[in-house]
């Protein structure tokens, strides 16, 4: 896709879940994402945003932060250091 934003407007963000949808937000990741499709552990939303014309521009998806600082503490211990926050 090539242009500015303002010609994909509005968007249209929806929220994944159906297993239809689920796999191709995963696909969308392995093929795009630099860490490939990384599973979202815990609470999270995952997203599917399309433009005006119906055409799928991209894939968002959060997950709890009570992982993430669950996954530095882990980490902290392994290590026995005190990583940054």
């Amino acid at each position: 896709m090539e242009g500015a934003l303002s010609q994909y407007r509005p968007l249209r963000w929806e929220l994944v879940g159906t297993t239809a949808q689920r796999r191709e937000w995963r696909q969308l990741l392995a093929h795009h994402h630099y860490l490939g499709a990384p599973s979202l552990v815990g609470a999270n939303l995952k997203y599917l945003v399309y433009g005006r014309a119906g055409q799928l521009l991209g894939a968002l998806g959060w997950q709890s932060a009570v992982q993430q600082q669950l996954f530095l503490l882990r980490l902290q211990i392994k290590f026995k250091k005190k990583l940054p926050p």
